[in-house]
């Protein structure tokens, strides 16, 4: 008689994703818990997985790659961490942005030093040295958010995997089970490939708002432009992602749903994660730098999920 049956199969993932994990679709990591740590929820989580891959086969390809390094028995200090993987609500996100585009040691220092980033690289245990190493700032604040935030929550996860001997098959072909815990089927983030993800709804072209549409959508793609290129120091390109799709990656492909772009009257471009639709104000088509402050304006100061 299986340990699963296979109507509860289907709730391992929504248990799983919603309620201890979080990151983004296919970079997920356990949040710290010590409600869960003292009731051994982890470690069970750990079990269930082992019973599920031995008698189902089912995977379970959410968890960020960086984890599953942890996971098949690499040490933290040797596990490389993509900035990616650290979602951008989470504290410390901007900074690693920002210290990868700084162009100098002036700009790294000025980063380092104001009170946002000695706080954050204080939590992560940074240790200051002269001169200051890029990716070592990097890889220290990338690891304590995924990495070491979580490590009871991980061990725990590791011991529940111990179940069946998976944990020691893991550890001796991690190729072999990495896609039963990773999905990396992602796309890399440019202003190319957000511009060609959108079906643009223009107006007919004898309507008076379709010049003031072009105007605005032209303004959008050199904004993203701009970002990629490191010329809008304020906007990254994954925040105009999220703002409009609830997500900092594109999958192959792009999304199951194509995005919308449409065009409003309002003084600020609004979104739905929902339907993954962005509108963008036409009121500033003669204003380039006015859309761009509305713009960044919404980027960084809109609710997160649903209707922004």
């Amino acid at each position: 008689m299986e340990l699963i049956q296979e109507d509860e199969r289907g709730s391992i993932f929504p248990y799983l994703v919603g309620n201890m994990l979080v990151g983004n679709s296919n970079k997920k990591f356990p949040m710290h818990d010590i409600v869960a740590l003292q009731k051994n929820t982890f470690y069970y989580i750990g079990q269930l997985i082992s019973v599920a891959i031995v008698q189902t086969k089912i995977n379970f390809p959410f968890f960020a790659p960086s984890v599953y390094n942890y996971l098949c028995g690499k040490n933290i200090s040797q596990i490389f961490v993509e900035i990616e993987e650290v979602p951008i609500h989470i504290k410390g996100r901007d900074l690693l942005e920002k210290v990868r585009q700084a162009r100098n040691e002036v700009n790294l220092e000025t980063l380092c030093h104001d009170d946002h980033g000695k706080e954050i690289l204080s939590d992560a245990g940074y240790k200051f040295q002269h001169p200051l190493v890029q990716e070592d700032i990097i890889q220290t604040v990338a690891r304590h958010c995924i990495l070491y935030k979580g490590k009871a929550e991980l061990d725990d996860i590791k011991r529940g995997l111990a179940a069946l001997g998976v944990i020691k098959e893991m550890e001796k072909y991690p190729d072999v089970f990495k896609p039963v815990f990773t999905n990396s089927l992602s796309s890399p983030v440019t202003a190319d490939a957000i511009r060609n993800l959108f079906d643009v709804q223009f107006s007919s072209e004898h309507d008076p708002i379709r010049e003031k549409e072009e105007a605005a959508y032209v303004m959008f793609v050199n904004l993203l432009y701009d970002c990629e290129a490191g010329d809008e120091q304020e906007l990254q390109l994954y925040e105009v992602l999220f703002f409009f799709s609830g997500s900092d990656s594109i999958p192959v492909g792009g999304f199951e749903t194509v995005p919308s772009l449409q065009f409003t009257t309002n003084p600020y471009p609004k979104s739905s994660t929902c339907i993954l639709e962005l509108s963008l104000p036409t009121i500033y088509y003669q204003q380039p730098e006015l859309f761009k402050e509305k713009f960044i304006f919404a980027m960084k100061n809109h609710g997160g999920y649903g209707l922004t």
